[in-house]
């Protein structure tokens, strides 16, 4: 047996298809590299290995090949070198998961579904992967040019001897974006067979709001499509703990991105109280607001909200949609042009 690192014991397993299967213990020496063991004869066939087990508990398996005889009167002297397999990780994004539309007047808005969620890290994303619990500091991993996760401390299957090992990970953008909008945090959960890649499905942690003008009764689209939109004082802060999120309690103002008719962003997930701000528009000197009511102010973690909206010279008529990510709710309320 070729050295390795304190060995406690070597055992040659064999397998039910043995006439009288038993596991037979082969005794060390006090270097802990080279054991010796009488057994019965054996027939070629398959079905025996070596299990070694180190005193750290880390396990390796080596098959006896189908071809290998063990003659009565004859000595056999086998060599294992322990080698340590990798712990092999992907990584998808789930897209959000459609959601039904959601009234919230009587006006006639088409409603729209939001565009695909990217489905692919780029070269150079970070994630921090947890086998197990999601405490601690967490292992880096960086996606290489070749599409593989590397880190700079390997993890070997002999460090996690049980049949399944769950594994969290949590992706952050290297970018905080503009305008007090949420950076795209996302998290997966992974229960892994023993031997298997590591196989991350990430699902957002934030909620998406999107908004689409329209122009209604004297007002053109042009003029419409050059307005200002505001989530005002909504919840802009919050804390990870692994993969936990947690919102905080500063509240400011959040400015959507976009141009034209179609403007975004991220959100941490929230409840807005209703009567309050939900939405505000300027456009040149005059302001809209749409309020919250107490059915169309939730924003839920991996669900994405689309506010379809239609702007008259007076006031501002809205729709809502929940899209892509999870099953939402039925609202309904009005907006109306501040003074």
């Amino acid at each position: 047996m070729d050295e390795a690192t304190d060995p406690a014991t070597t055992t040659p397993k064999t397998t039910p298809e043995a006439s009288t299967p038993q596991d037979i213990t082969v005794p060390l020496n006090a270097a802990g590299t080279q054991g010796t063991a009488i057994v019965l004869p054996r027939e070629t066939a398959p079905g025996v290995s070596y299990i070694i087990t180190l005193k750290d508990g880390s396990r390796f398996t080596a098959q006896l090949s189908d071809t290998q005889e063990l003659k009565a009167g004859t000595s056999n002297l086998f060599r294992i070198s322990l080698n340590p397999q990798n712990v092999t990780i992907t990584a998808t994004i789930t897209d959000w998961t459609e959601m039904p539309e959601t009234d919230l007047n009587t006006s006639s808005v088409e409603i729209t579904t939001a565009a695909d969620a990217t489905t692919d890290f780029p070269a150079g994303s970070h994630i921090t992967l947890w086998p197990g619990e999601s405490t601690g500091d967490g292992i880096p991993f960086t996606l290489n040019a070749n599409g593989q996760w590397d880190t700079e401390t390997p993890l070997y299957w002999e460090q996690y001897p049980a049949a399944t090992t769950t594994f969290h990970a949590l992706y952050t953008p290297e970018t905080t974006p503009a305008g007090n909008r949420a950076p795209d945090v996302m998290a997966a959960t992974a229960p892994t067979e023993r031997f298997a890649p590591v196989s991350l499905a990430f699902s957002h942690l934030m909620a998406q709001l999107n908004i689409v003008l329209k122009a209604g009764k004297g007002m053109t689209q042009t003029e419409v499509e050059t307005a200002s939109v505001v989530l005002p004082q909504a919840i802009a802060t919050y804390t990870l703990e692994g993969i936990t999120l947690t919102p905080g309690t500063d509240r400011k103002d959040i400015t959507l991105t976009g141009s034209a008719a179609d403007r975004h962003t991220l959100l941490v997930p929230q409840t807005i109280d209703a009567g309050t701000p939900l939405l505000a528009l300027t456009i040149g000197r005059k302001s809209y607001s749409l309020n919250a009511t107490d059915r169309n102010g939730l924003f839920e973690s991996g669900k994405s909200y689309t506010i379809n909206v239609t702007v008259n010279q007076t006031e501002i008529n809205a729709t809502v949609s929940i899209n892509p990510w999870q099953e939402g709710t039925n609202s309904e309320g009005d907006a109306g042009m501040e003074i």
